[in-house]
């Protein structure tokens, strides 16, 4: 991995703009208990329709429905779709057509692998309709995901055995299964440009079953083809891909990669898209990452949200790329699990959906849907950009002493910790209020343990308040 370092020490830079938060979480889920696996979708009206999960017990699971038509500010009480009474119901997904006609999927019968299916529940002129079943006749179909073209073709793909299947609903009417692609190539997340046609990204293990590489599908619906498919990895792992589009028709991915198992010594959300001629190279946002998200703002800007972790806990993290550089921004925290979210772009404005779990003492371990919303600025300009926590590692690289300086605009609660380059926790140096001003650390290159460390690169992270800066520190015993 010869493209690490110089990718880590140029790129692993990470901020926030002063001017721009993501706004408090509201509680979309009425449930009391366990929710979660949120899906959601705005509407042409601007409604925002929220699917979810709930726990009935370890093997019954609900699909519940909620809308807010204030933009997320306040929420029906939920709707309980399929009113099963005893079947765990997984994976629920939602769409809505050019009428307001909503569409939503959901694996049933999780429980029971052997008999799983893809379903359909439609929502006509304001009424749920039965649901229906989309993969006929071919059991153990699971791993659903569904989208809507500005055409109201709405596609429905899904996995049965290691192979993508597919069929489309238009004019009231279903076409025939298909499967585009050969075996070992799996489509897990779908996304359209202007023109209709389908953008796709996966992963493909001809090679072998643990050795996942990222894949790119394209669907030409002018031409009704499917193109080849584009494997952009090597033997690297690949999970928890997603895919946008811009303005222009090209796709931007995110993934997540590790280039080990079963204990990675690499792990990092990567992004790389297309330019119009070619695949840019792959750039790491940040190390130590789970369910990668994007979208693709209105200026062709990608905004990349995932899960890191955090010493106790865990915490969703906002990228975008500003100048060249990451600049990150933390949405919310969680000292159980904060996880699961999805990311839309719309009217100028970034919405997000996550489950965030807690243990409430009472009734154990409960957790909840929230949405969030982030406003994006346009024609951003230099002076916008604010580093409020300036932070300094010298000497770098270092065979002794590293000094770690950085500056905290105002009171606030300020993190400091070392991180090995797969996420784990090396040594804490702050964690507490501290007031304005400049502060110096001395670090010895030893682990919570004081044990020295071996050479090579490690990941210095300051968060102040939300704002997050990510660096590396080289050490060469």
């Amino acid at each position: 991995m010869n493209w690490i370092l110089p990718i880590l020490m140029f790129l692993l830079v990470h901020c926030s703009l002063t001017a721009q938060q993501w706004s408090d979480p509201i509680v979309v889920s009425s449930t009391i208990g366990f929710n979660m696996d949120s899906d959601f979708v705005i509407d042409n009206e601007n409604n925002i329709h929220v699917v979810w999960n709930y726990k009935v017990e370890d093997n019954f699971w609900k699909v519940f429905y909620s809308v807010s038509y204030d933009g997320g500010n306040s929420w029906s009480e939920a709707v309980d779709l399929l009113e099963n009474n005893s079947q765990w119901m997984s994976q629920p997904h939602i769409a809505s057509d050019s009428e307001n006609n909503l569409y939503v999927t959901y694996d049933h019968d999780t429980g029971n692998p052997s008999q799983m299916m893809v379903y359909m529940i439609k929502n006509l002129d304001g009424v749920w309709i039965s649901p229906e079943i989309v993969s006929t006749d071919m059991f153990g179909s699971s791993y659903n995901q569904i989208i809507i073209d500005a055409d109201d073709r709405l596609y429905i793909f899904w996995k049965n055995n290691s192979r993508s299947f597919y069929k489309y609903y238009e004019d009231s009417c279903w076409s025939e299964i298909q499967s585009p692609y050969e075996p070992n190539n799996l489509i897990t997340s779908l996304s359209l440009d202007s023109q209709n046609n389908l953008h796709c990204c996966g992963g493909n293990w001809t090679s072998s079953p643990d050795k996942i590489k990222l894949s790119y599908y394209y669907y030409d619906k002018a031409g009704d083809l499917w193109a080849s498919p584009e494997i952009l990895t090597s033997s690297f792992i690949e999970v928890d891909q997603d895919i946008g589009v811009d303005n222009f028709g090209n796709p931007h991915l995110t993934w997540r990669e590790r280039d080990q198992i079963p204990i990675p010594e690499n792990d990092f959300t990567l992004y790389q898209f297309y330019n119009g001629m070619n695949w840019t190279e792959k750039e790491i946002v940040v190390e130590d990452p789970w369910e990668q998200q994007i979208a693709i703002d209105q200026n062709n800007g990608a905004h990349i949200v995932d899960r890191e972790k955090l010493p106790v806990g865990w915490q969703l993290v906002h990228h975008r790329k500003i100048e060249d550089q990451w600049v990150s921004c933390l949405v919310d925290s969680s000292e159980v699990v904060v996880a699961r979210p999805e990311i839309i772009c719309c009217n100028d404005k970034l919405y997000l959906t996550y489950d965030k779990t807690w243990d409430s003492g009472v009734n154990g371990f409960i957790s909840d849907i929230f949405i969030s919303s982030f406003d994006i600025q346009t024609g951003l300009e230099p002076s916008y950009i604010n580093l409020p926590i300036d932070l300094s590692i010298y000497p770098n690289p270092s065979n002794d002493v590293i000094n770690i300086d950085f500056l905290v605009n105002e009171d606030c609660f300020v993190n400091l910790y070392i991180f090995s380059l797969n996420g784990g926790l090396v040594v804490q140096l702050e964690n507490s209020n501290l007031s304005s001003g400049n502060y110096h650390y001395q670090w010895d290159g030893c682990n919570n343990d004081g044990s020295k460390l071996k050479s090579g690169l490690y990941l210095c992270r300051l968060q102040q308040g939300k704002t997050i800066i990510t660096r590396s520190i080289q050490i060469t015993n």
